[in-house]
C-alpha cells in the first residue's frame, strides 16, 4: 500500500497528456519533460549505437548489457536518476528492449519508468527520434562510450527473476 502515494505523485507530475496509461511517452513529450527537469532519459543501447545516432539531448548513457551485469545497471541508474523513485523514460533504438527493461524496472521496485517506446530509429509506436529530428548530443558519446568499453567484463548476468534488489526475490 506504500507505493499508492507515490503512484498518485507519479500520475500528477507526469501528467495524463504526456504519460499514456500504458506508461509509454512520445519522443517530443520526454524531451519536454527532461528539460523541464521532470524526467532523466535513459538510452540503454549499445555503446557501438551511441556512436552510429547519437543519443537524445540530454540522456543518461547506460547499456543494459552493463559490464558490472545486473548490480552495475542498477547502480548506475540510481546514481543517474537520484532514486528508485525518480521519474525515468528509457530509449533504445526502436522500443523493444525498452519495454522488456520498464517491466524488469518496476518489478525490481522503480516506480516511475516510462518507455520512450517509439525509439530513436522509430518503428510501430512512433516515428522516432531521429525521424522526429530531436535534438541529439554526438559530443561526448565517443568518450563515453570509450569509458563503457573499458569497464571490466565480468562473466555477470541479470539474475533470472528480476534484477537485483527487485521485488521478484533478488535474482534466486
Amino acid at each position: 500500500m506504500r507505493f499508492l502515494p507515490t503512484m498518485f505523485a507519479a500520475m500528477m507530475v507526469a501528467g495524463p497528456a504526456q504519460a499514456g496509461q500504458d506508461g509509454k511517452l512520445a519522443a517530443p513529450d520526454a524531451l519536454d519533460m527532461a528539460r523541464r527537469g521532470e524526467l532523466v532519459i535513459v538510452d540503454i543501447r549499445q555503446p557501438e549505437e551511441w556512436k552510429a545516432t547519437g543519443v537524445p539531448e540530454g540522456a543518461a548513457l547506460i547499456s543494459m548489457r552493463h559490464p558490472g551485469g545486473g548490480q552495475g545497471f542498477v547502480d548506475d541508474l540510481l546514481k543517474a536518476a537520484g532514486g528508485r523513485d525518480a521519474p525515468i523514460g528509457l530509449i533504445c533504438r526502436t522500443g523493444n528492449r525498452t519495454a522488456m527493461m520498464t517491466k524488469a524496472l518496476r518489478d525490481a521496485g522503480f516506480t516511475q519508468v516510462y518507455d520512450i517506446s517509439e525509439g530513436m530509429a522509430g518503428g510501430p509506436n512512433g516515428p522516432g527520434w531521429i525521424n522526429r529530428r530531436q535534438r541529439r548530443q554526438d559530443r561526448q558519446i565517443l568518450v563515453a562510450a570509450r569509458q563503457h568499453e573499458a569497464r571490466p567484463l565480468a562473466r555477470q548476468h541479470l539474475p533470472q527473476r528480476g534484477l537485483v534488489g527487485g521485488r521478484n526475490g533478488g535474482g534466486r
